[in-house]
């Protein structure tokens, strides 16, 4: 069963892959239902891993698996329990996919498809005008180059893509007020916030794949692929900027080889090799990220861009197979060298915040900005490893699975600079974490299998690799990255303020702890399943996964002791002071050493915390129906906020000396999504096949708290701080009558992602018609009916409070209490930015000539 399976959406019909696989809606979904952090999932190409990343700052980063075309793959599984010694550095849930093998004879496959505005619907595009249109094509060779020894096959997709998204803002008075301000008083022209917006992407992709079979014991294998993205307007993602004039182009280029023989008819020899080239431009776009409180209005260009990502690898595994008598045995070993180069700043455009149109009138306001040119961390790290693996047959139908790994990771620890001023101050060493790091890895597994039914269960250790986003931020920020801060009046908006309303405060800086160790995750499973009668077949499986040493953020430059508390008990750091609409605490005043501001520790004392138990039912009645459905139930916890990424402020704890001596971050995870439910049928009627995929899921969880740009306790962030949930303020009442999860805290602050999103349903649905033939090969056409729910994956205002700008923030002198003017929001919990993508009918022909 394939669900949750982009490839699936293959542009002609596998061989290998049902009709079902093809509404399969993003892989993402189905490698995040154990709640497993994108940064620790992976691919496996024909038998090469390709792994994800998460940057604390960037985006998901999926290097060689964008370039991939659809149509160069032919099967692909979901490997859930890892058992396999082979599999490495992937805790949880990932995709193994097999590519497309040539063929005895000549074949030759084409397809194309059309999407676009006149068969399009949307809830909130009606009316808009806006014309959009999307078109895929490619085609597929394959054939013999020597009959019965040497076959090939060569594809090239190209894919134009025009998605249309809702307008950033909605067209109220004060985005109509905020929009004249801008063109009147510094003749900037805002206006196409207020449209409908499309986001745009070409991609061009390629492959080939050729098979030798050398007598009867040996076998070589070489593909390669390559790709090149070009997008405007991307979406980046959850608790992002939508960007307006922003693009992300990228390129991809990998290729591997295998070599197998059989040594004799107990022992053989596997040997692969790879290499993989992947680049990640973003590029900024006209005006810096701006925040409006009042609004809620944001716009801009988020702190991810500029950047540019280059990475390189090469890898090699050999393994070495012998069976004896109950026992199926395998030794191997892997060596993987990876070069980086980083270049990314946060806030290296600058960002702005106001509170009001008046006070963006005014200028009055914060500004962040880093004065760097453009830092690039240029290292390698490498890695090597062997494993054993045994598994024994004592009884027919039952297997023992048993082995480990052993890798030693390496990193250049002469490229992290020694900043000698923070020594001075602190006696800390910046360049003093362990550059080599062992990893021990047991796997255990046991199945048993019988002529209905089959019993499986898995204890595994995995260890990812240290996140190479961390050590890159690392390598270019160790030498001091010049700080500018103003917060009150300031001088210019959107080109950078002067000194004097934004001054120079010191150095940011990122810091490895000194225990640095790579992420590792205990995980056990036990699943059954089931053939009741000779179509239907049922399966549950529970699942518990541990991951720890995630790394966390924290402020080392943060003053030691609170300045006092606000009327809550929140403790507050620094000077605290209100502009109009935002309050925040006056620059520097907060800091430990005035020569710095931000130091960052990257320390692995994070952790993730998953269980899950997943029920699912197939039936088939003959060869004209299949139906699936499956449920899952789970939770995730964890204290990991750089989960999400964003600018590295967002990162840290709004507690940073505990919450009544707990931590507040530990609790819902931010991936955490307690139910889905996929629904799947496919009906072969001969001339006519139809197919459906539902999915269903919770909505996403966000904590009660306050817009971008308030820095309710001064530490230096103004993304993260959860509000006191105060029903004597006027408004909470009314609220908590929607909203239960803020009847329940009453009297505290809001507990991490303790309210939760609406549903979240998709639908997408298939018609293919085979028509005529052409030279005896048939010709299909097909009616895609794409997310007909018009599912809408909102990013909601989870701004409980507002400061009231006729309101002013006081300070007790005797006892240090700050005093915040609150106002209830009434856009809490209703979307801030919307992504829905519309309805739309897509219609594609495909032929295959035999």
């Amino acid at each position: 069963m394939f669900t949750g399976l982009e490839i699936g959406r293959l542009p002609y019909r596998s061989r290998e892959l049902s009709e079902l696989g093809k509404f399969a809606s993003n892989s993402s979904a189905s490698l995040a239902i154990e709640g497993l952090p994108s940064q620790f999932t992976g691919y496996v190409v024909d038998g090469a891993l390709y792994q994800s990343a998460l940057h604390g700052g960037l985006p998901q980063q999926d290097f060689a698996t964008a370039g991939f075309a659809m149509s160069q793959f032919e099967q692909a599984q979901m490997v859930t329990d890892g058992v396999d010694v082979e599999y490495h550095g992937m805790p949880g849930a990932s995709l193994s996919a097999f590519s497309r093998r040539g063929t005895t004879q000549l074949e030759f496959g084409a397809y194309a498809d059309w999407a676009g505005s006149a068969t399009s619907s949307a809830d909130y595009l009606s009316g808009s005008g806006l014309s959009f249109n999307s078109a895929r094509g490619g085609i597929v060779a394959s054939g013999p180059i020597v009959t019965d020894t040497s076959h090939f096959v060569v594809g090239f997709e190209a894919r134009r893509l025009e998605t249309p998204l809702p307008s950033v803002w909605e067209a109220t008075s004060l985005d109509t007020a905020f929009v004249t301000v801008a063109a009147d008083s510094f003749g900037v022209n805002l206006a196409d916030y207020l449209e409908p917006r499309l986001s745009s992407a070409n991609l061009y992709s390629g492959f080939g794949r050729i098979d030798w079979q050398f007598g009867e014991t040996t076998a070589l294998m070489v593909r390669a692929e390559g790709a090149s993205l070009e997008t405007t307007d991307p979406v980046l993602g959850r608790k992002r900027t939508p960007t307006r004039g922003v693009a992300l182009d990228g390129s991809d280029i990998s290729g591997g080889a295998s070599l197998a023989t059989m040594i004799s008819r107990l022992f053989g020899l596997e040997l692969r090799v790879g290499v993989i080239s992947s680049t990640r431009e973003y590029s900024a776009g006209d005006l810096p990220v701006t925040s409006l409180a009042e609004g809620p209005i944001v716009l801009g260009t988020d702190p991810v861009s500029p950047a540019k990502i280059n990475r390189f690898a090469v890898w090699a595994n050999e393994v070495l197979h012998f069976r004896i008598p109950g026992h199926r045995m395998k030794l191997g070993g892997t060596a993987r060298i990876s070069a980086l180069d980083y270049t990314y700043t946060p806030w290296r455009d600058g960002g702005f915040s106001f509170g009001s149109v008046d006070d963006f009138a005014s200028r009055q306001g914060r500004y962040t900005h880093s004065l760097s040119a453009a830092p690039t961390g240029n290292f390698s790290t490498a890695e090597i490893g062997g494993y054993l693996q045994d598994t024994w047959t004592p009884l027919p139908g039952v297997s023992i699975t048993g082995g480990f790994r052993l890798d030693w990771e390496m990193l250049p620890e002469e490229e992290v600079w020694a900043n000698e001023d923070w020594l001075t101050l602190t006696g800390l060493r910046t360049d003093s974490f362990p550059s080599t790091m062992f990893k021990f890895s047991p796997r255990a597994g046991l199945t048993v299998e019988r002529s209905s039914y089959q019993v499986r269960a898995d204890w595994t250790i995995h260890y990812g690799a240290v996140d190479p986003w961390s050590f890159a931020e690392a390598v270019t920020t160790s030498r001091g990255i010049d700080s500018q801060r103003g917060f009150n009046q300031l001088s210019s908006w959107p080109n950078p303020p002067d000194s004097m309303s934004a001054p120079v405060l010191g150095s940011t800086l990122t810091v490895l702890g000194p225990n640095q160790k790579p992420p590792r995750t205990i995980r056990t499973s036990l699943g059954f399943t089931a053939a009741v009668g000779s179509s239907t077949t049922f399966d549950i499986s529970g699942a518990y996964r541990h991951t720890d040493y995630l790394l966390r953020r924290h402020n080392l430059n943060l003053a030691t002791l609170p300045s006092g508390q606000d009327q809550f008990g929140r403790d507050m750091y620094g000077t605290t002071s209100q502009v109009g609409g935002i309050v925040g605490t006056v620059p520097g005043s907060n800091r430990r050493f005035a020569a710095f501001d931000v130091v960052s520790s990257l320390d692995p004392d994070g952790f993730s915390d998953y269980w899950g138990i997943s029920v699912g039912l197939q039936r088939r009645v003959g060869s004209s129906f299949h139906f699936f459905t499956s449920y899952t139930y789970s939770q995730t916890k964890d204290n990991w906020l750089s989960g999400l990424g964003g600018p590295p402020e967002s990162q840290f704890t709004p507690f940073p000396d505990s919450l009544r001596e707990a931590d507040w971050a530990d609790g819902r995870s931010d991936f955490d999504v307690p139910h889905v439910l996929t629904l799947g049928a496919e009906f072969d009627l001969g001339l006519i096949r139809l197919g459906a995929f539902y999915r269903g899921q919770s909505g996403l969880p966000f904590t009660p708290g306050f817009r971008n740009g308030q820095d309710m306790n001064g530490e230096g962030s103004f993304t993260n701080d959860p509000a006191f949930v105060d029903n004597q303020i006027a408004g909470v009442a009314e609220l908590m009558s929607e909203w239960s999860c803020l009847e329940q805290q009453i009297g505290q602050f809001a507990v991490r992602n303790s309210c939760r999103g609406p549903t979240i349903s998709t639908l997408d649905v298939r018609v293919t018609l085979s028509t005529i033939r052409i030279g005896g090969s048939p010709v299909e056409l097909v009616v895609d009916g794409l997310n007909l729910l018009d599912s809408d994956v909102d990013q909601l205002d989870g701004a409980l409070f507002l400061i009231d700008p006729n309101g002013t923030t006081t300070i007790d002198q005797v006892t240090g209490t700050v005093d915040v003017p609150l106002i209830v929001n009434p856009n809490f919990g209703k979307p801030l930015v919307r992504y829905s993508t519309g309805r739309a009918v897509r219609l594609g022909a495909r032929v295959n000539y035999d």
